[in-house]
C-alpha cells in the first residue's frame, strides 16, 4: 500500500491500515484549523467518516463537507 498525501499531509501506510480497522473514522479536534478543510476533504474521499468537536465540526459543517458532532454519538442527554 502505497502513501496517501492530503494537501501537506501524508497519510503512511499504517495510518491508513489503522483508518480501516477503525472502519474508516477520524475525530478531528484542533486549536489552529490551518488546512484543516483540506485534511477534512481529503479523509471524506478517502471514505472515512468524520466526527469532530465543536468550533472543528462547526468549520467543517459550514464548508458543506459531512461530518457529525462526536457528544451526540457518545452521551445521552436525558432526566436521571
Amino acid at each position: 500500500m502505497s502513501s496517501t498525501s492530503i494537501g501537506e499531509y501524508r497519510l503512511l501506510p499504517t495510518m491508513q491500515r489503522v483508518l480501516t480497522k477503525l472502519g474508516g473514522l477520524a475525530l478531528l479536534s484542533v486549536y489552529d484549523k490551518t488546512g484543516l478543510l483540506e485534511l477534512a476533504s481529503g479523509l471524506q474521499a478517502l471514505g472515512v467518516r468524520l466526527l469532530g468537536s465543536g468550533g472543528t465540526a462547526k468549520k467543517i459543517r459550514d464548508a458543506g463537507i459531512k461530518i457529525e458532532y462526536w457528544a451526540r454519538l457518545f452521551f445521552f442527554c436525558g432526566n436521571s
